[in-house]
């Protein structure tokens, strides 16, 4: 999409999040392990904006939706201003006043690993070590039969 599409800017900040949601004490053995991706894109050609938004399980695509806006600009920011708090439960302006502001965890809600066009990698390297501290991965035993195990190992 990044031939046909930009991120459109709202509020001086692109309009493009990375959430991400783990709970391993909750939905039985496996945990919750979702991400959740909201943009507002504009379409290069004929400036129309779309709501695109894409959710899943964490190491899988998922799935996606998009929502286009006919060249209704309140409507298209409205909409993802309303995405965005419903799943972090932040409202964007309060984000993107202050550049530097590290959003805290919302109990129920989407943890924000990116947002706009602040710097992905060390925000998903610091989310995944505040995780990890509270367990070591390495320790994680399986659950498959001994047999099964086994044959997985040759």
């Amino acid at each position: 999409m990044t031939q046909t599409h930009t991120v459109y800017g709202i509020d001086g900040l692109l309009s493009s999040t990375l959430m991400m949601k783990v709970d391993l004490g909750k939905n039985g053995r496996w945990g919750i392990l979702r991400y959740y991706i909201v943009q507002l894109l504009k379409e290069k050609k004929s400036d129309q904006l779309t709501l695109w938004t894409r959710w899943g399980r964490i190491g899988e695509r998922g799935q996606n939706q998009r929502t286009p806006f006919k060249f209704d600009e309140k409507a298209a920011i409205k909409e993802f201003k309303k995405v965005f708090k419903q799943k972090s439960g932040y409202a964007w302006e309060s984000l993107a006043a202050d550049p530097n502001v590290k959003p805290a965890f919302i109990s129920g809600k989407y943890r924000i690993i990116q947002l706009g066009d602040r710097e992905a990698d060390k925000r998903v390297a610091s989310s995944y070590q505040s995780l990890t501290k509270y367990f070591n991965i390495n320790s994680i035993t399986s659950a498959l039969e001994r047999s099964v195990e086994e044959s997985k190992n040759e």
